[in-house]
C-alpha cells in the first residue's frame, strides 16, 4: 500500500496521525487500529514522518509561501488526491493545478497581470474553482459575482469594477462594459487545452490584489472592497497552524458560502492550502438542511463553515434524525452574531469529536478574531465571545472621545496590523473615512461596538450605526431606501431590521406616498426592488405612513415606527380552505408571522426566502406526516398549488401501496409536479436541473451546471 493511500485509509477510519519530532503520534477510535493495520503503519513509519513533516510547515515557512505556490506544491506531493468534488465530477490536485495553469497562461497572453481585475460570473462548480485559482496564478484579482443577482445590479457592479476581463458562459446575458474583454469558458474549453500546463512565474507581491468583494453601500451604490494578498495569506497561515494537525491530506470540507460572500475564500483556499478535499453542493441541497445534513453524513464531511441561521436549522434536523454517525470535527460560524440555543447544545452533545468555532471579521479585513468554544456544550454562554485577535492583527477599542476604552467599557472596534484591505475601489473619500491612521499604524473603523471581557477575549455588542446583517450578508438600509424612493409616487423611505426569533432578522420598509390618495400594492413594490437588489435585500414587509416620525433633532425616530399591521383573513375566507390547505396556511403563518395568507398568495411575495422554506419543510413533514422535500416547497409556492401536489401524491400512494423502485419514484414525482403545474394559476419557475459530467485527466472540465436561481 502506498503511503498516500495509507493516509487516506486512516482518515476514513477517523484515525489522526501527526509528527512530534521523530515520533509518530496518533489518535483513533477504540478498536480502529487492528494488529494488521498497526504493522502497516510501523512498516511505513519513516515515509509517514517525512510526509507529515512536509505538510506541517512552521509559521515562518508558511508566511513566506504564497497560496498559489502552496497549491502547486500539493499538486506535486499528492497528484492523485481529490482536490475538488461535485457530484460525479472530481478533480485531483494534478488536474486542478494543470487546468488552472492552462487558463492562467491564456489570461497572461490576453494582458492580465498584477492588479488586473477579472470578473467571474459563473455558477458554483469545479470550473469556478479552477477559474479563481487561475486568476490568482496570473497575478490578478478576481471579482466574483452571483449569476442570480438582478441584471441591473450586475450591470452596476460591472461598470463600477471596470474590469480588464469578464469570464462567464455564453448563456449569460449580461454585457461587459466598453473596453472589457470577455472570455466564454464553454466556447473556449477545447482551445484552452492547447495552453501550457506548466506553473507560471509569480508576478506582484503580498500587496497585489487578490479579490474585490462588493457589499451594500449606504448611498444606494454597492461598494467594492479591494483585498490584497497579505491579509489572506496571514489568515490561511493561522487557519492551518491553529488546527494543530487535525487536518490530514484528503480531509473533506463542505463548501457552503456563495462565491460573492467573502467567507468563500477561507473555506475554499484553506482546504486547498492543507491538501484537503473541497466538496461542492448544488443550490437545492445547500438551502435544504435535511438534504445538506444527509450529504454531510454520506460524504463523511469533517469541516464546514456555516452562517448562524443554517447552524440552527442543521441542529434541528440533526436532533430529530439523530445522525450519530456524522464525522464532523469542526464547525465554523461567522457572518453575524452567534447565538447558542438548546438545539445547538444538544447536537454537540451527540457530536463527541466536533468543536464549534466563533469567528469575526468584516469584509474590509476578513476574519480577525476567533474563539474555540469548550468541548462541553453545557458550558457555552448564549452569546459566546468572538475571541482573541489572530497573529499579526492589531485591535484598538475607542470610546466616544476617541481614547482607548478600559477593559469592560464598550467602544468602537478598530482593526490594524496585517488585516486591513486597501480600501474601496474608486472611492478615495469613503476609503479615507473608514481607513484611518492612528499612532503611525493604519486601521479600519468597523462601526462595531465591542468590549474586553475579564478573560481578555472580546465581546461583540452590535453596530454603532444602522448597518445590519441579513442571513449573513451585510446590508446598508440606505441602499434599499434609495432604491425604493425611485418608485413613482414615493417621496420618503426608511428601512429597519427586526428580530423575529433566533437568527431570523427581517427587513421592514416604511414609505410615504406623495398623496394620501396614492395606493401602492406591496407586490408591485416587491417586484420593483427585485429588479434592482439581491433577494436578501428585499424587505419582508412594506408599511405606508402619512409621514415619518421625527425626534427633537429632526431625525427620523426609528423607535417610533409602528410594527407592520398584518390584516387577518375574514372567517368566511378561511372556511373555504380544505384541511390540507388550512394546515399549509397555518405553517406559513407561523413561519412568516402574518395572517393575511390566501390560497393564491406566493410564499416569496409574503417575505419568505430559502432559509424560511427549510422551516416550512420541517413543520409540514411533522404536521401532515407527508413525503415532501424543500424543493417541492420551492416549486409550489402558493397554498393552493402545494396542497394540490400533496393531494395528488397522497392519492397516488393510496392507489398503489407497493414500494416503487427509486427510478419510478423519481418519474412519479415528476409527473405529479407537471400535473400540479398545469393546474396552478401562479407558480415560480422550476429550478434548473444540474448536469454532472465526469472529468478525465486529459480533458478540461465540461459542465453546464447552473446553480438554481433563488426565487424571490
Amino acid at each position: 500500500m502506498e503511503t498516500l493511500q495509507l493516509l487516506q485509509l486512516l482518515s476514513g477510519k477517523d484515525i489522526r496521525l501527526w509528527r512530534e519530532g521523530d515520533a509518530l503520534r496518533y489518535d483513533a477510535p477504540a478498536g480502529a487500529i487492528t494488529p494488521e493495520l498497526r504493522e502497516t503503519i510501523l512498516a511505513q513509519k519513516d515515509k509517514l514522518l517525512t510526509l507529515l513533516g512536509e505538510t506541517a510547515s512552521p509559521a515562518s515557512t508558511v508566511a513566506s509561501c504564497s497560496l498559489t505556490k502552496r497549491i502547486e506544491a500539493n499538486a506535486e506531493r499528492f497528484p492523485e488526491l481529490i482536490a475538488v468534488s461535485f457530484g460525479s465530477v472530481s478533480l485531483t490536485y494534478a488536474q486542478l493545478n494543470a487546468q488552472a495553469n492552462c487558463l492562467a497562461h491564456r489570461l497572461r497572453s490576453l494582458g492580465v497581470t498584477a492588479d488586473s481585475r477579472v470578473v467571474v460570473l459563473l455558477p458554483k462548480s469545479p470550473e469556478a474553482i479552477v477559474t479563481l485559482l487561475a486568476i490568482l496564478k496570473a497575478g490578478a484579482g478576481y471579482v466574483p459575482l452571483d449569476p442570480t443577482y438582478p441584471p441591473q445590479r450586475l450591470t452596476a457592479i460591472l461598470e463600477d469594477a471596470a474590469p480588464f476581463l469578464l469570464i462567464t458562459l455564453s448563456s449569460e446575458t449580461v454585457l461587459a462594459p466598453a473596453h472589457t474583454l470577455t472570455l466564454l469558458l464553454d466556447v473556449e474549453r477545447q482551445s484552452l487545452l492547447q495552453e501550457s500546463t506548466e506553473n507560471l512565474p509569480e508576478v506582484g507581491d503580498q500587496n497585489s490584489l487578490a479579490y474585490v468583494i462588493y457589499t451594500s453601500g449606504s448611498t444606494g451604490k454597492p461598494k467594492g472592497v479591494e483585498m490584497p494578498r497579505r491579509p489572506l495569506h496571514n489568515l490561511l497561515e493561522w487557519v492551518y497552524i491553529s488546527q494543530n494537525g487535525e487536518v490530514a491530506p484528503g480531509m473533506k470540507t463542505l463548501q457552503f458560502p456563495s462565491l460573492s460572500f467573502d467567507v468563500h475564500f477561507q473555506d475554499i483556499f484553506s482546504t486547498l492550502w492543507s491538501a484537503g478535499t473541497l466538496l461542492l453542493t448544488d443550490e437545492a441541497t445547500r438551502r435544504d438542511p435535511t438534504a445538506l445534513l444527509e450529504l454531510i453524513v454520506r460524504e463523511r464531511v469533517e469541516r464546514i463553515y456555516l452562517p448562524v441561521v443554517m447552524l440552527q436549522q442543521i441542529a434541528e434536523v440533526f436532533n430529530k434524525a439523530k445522525h450519530g454517525n456524522a464525522k464532523l470535527k469542526r464547525i465554523h460560524c461567522a457572518g453575524e452574531a452567534l447565538v447558542i440555543t438548546e438545539r445547538v447544545r444538544a447536537m454537540f452533545r451527540a457530536l463527541l469529536h466536533c468543536r464549534l468555532f466563533n469567528e469575526y471579521g468584516p469584509s474590509e479585513t476578513h476574519v480577525v478574531t476567533a474563539f474555540s468554544l469548550p468541548a462541553n456544550s453545557d458550558l457555552w454562554e448564549e452569546r459566546p465571545s468572538i475571541g482573541t485577535p489572530l497573529p499579526n492583527v492589531t485591535i484598538a477599542i475607542l470610546d466616544e472621545e476617541g481614547k482607548l476604552a478600559p477593559p469592560g467599557t464598550p467602544g468602537e472596534l478598530l482593526i490594524g496590523g496585517a488585516a486591513p484591505a486597501r480600501g474601496y475601489l474608486g472611492d478615495p473619500a469613503k476609503t479615507a473615512e473608514r481607513f484611518i491612521t492612528r499612532d503611525g499604524e493604519r486601521f479600519y473603523r468597523t462601526g462595531d461596538l465591542v468590549k474586553w471581557n475579564p478573560d481578555n477575549t472580546l465581546c461583540f455588542l452590535g453596530r454603532a450605526d444602522e448597518q445590519v446583517k441579513i442571513r449573513g450578508f451585510r446590508v446598508e438600509p440606505g441602499e434599499i431606501e434609495t432604491a425604493l424612493r425611485a418608485f413613482p409616487g414615493i417621496v420618503a423611505t426608511v428601512v429597519i431590521a427586526k428580530e423575529y426569533g433566533t437568527g431570523d432578522r427581517r427587513l421592514i420598509a416604511y414609505y410615504v406616498p406623495e398623496s394620501s390618495a396614492t395606493v401602492l400594492r406591496e407586490g408591485e413594490l416587491r417586484e420593483f426592488l427585485h429588479e434592482k437588489l439581491p433577494d436578501y435585500m428585499v424587505p419582508a414587509y412594506f408599511v405606508s405612513l402619512e409621514r415619518l416620525p421625527v425626534n427633537s433633532s429632526g431625525k427620523v425616530d426609528r423607535n417610533a415606527l409602528p410594527g407592520p399591521q398584518i390584516i387577518s383573513l375574514k372567517s368566511e375566507e378561511i372556511s373555504g380552505f380544505t384541511g390540507t390547505q388550512a394546515a399549509i396556511r397555518k405553517v406559513w403563518s407561523d413561519v412568516l408571522g402574518r395572517q393575511d395568507i390566501g390560497l393564491e398568495d406566493n410564499f416569496f411575495d409574503l417575505g419568505g426566502h430559502s432559509l424560511l422554506i427549510a422551516q416550512v419543510h420541517l413543520q409540514l413533514t411533522k404536521d401532515l406526516k407527508c413525503e415532501i422535500t424543500s424543493t417541492d416547497c420551492f416549486q409550489f409556492p402558493t397554498v393552493r398549488s402545494l396542497a394540490a401536489f400533496l393531494t395528488l401524491q397522497d392519492s397516488t400512494e393510496t392507489a398503489d401501496n407497493s414500494p416503487a423502485p427509486p427510478a419510478q419514484m423519481y418519474h412519479d414525482r415528476a409527473r405529479l409536479q407537471r400535473e400540479v403545474a398545469q393546474r396552478a394559476q401562479r407558480s415560480r419557475p422550476t429550478p434548473a436541473v444540474e448536469a454532472e459530467n465526469v472529468v478525465s485527466k486529459s480533458s478540461w472540465i465540461s459542465t453546464d451546471t447552473r446553480g438554481n436561481k433563488s426565487p424571490r
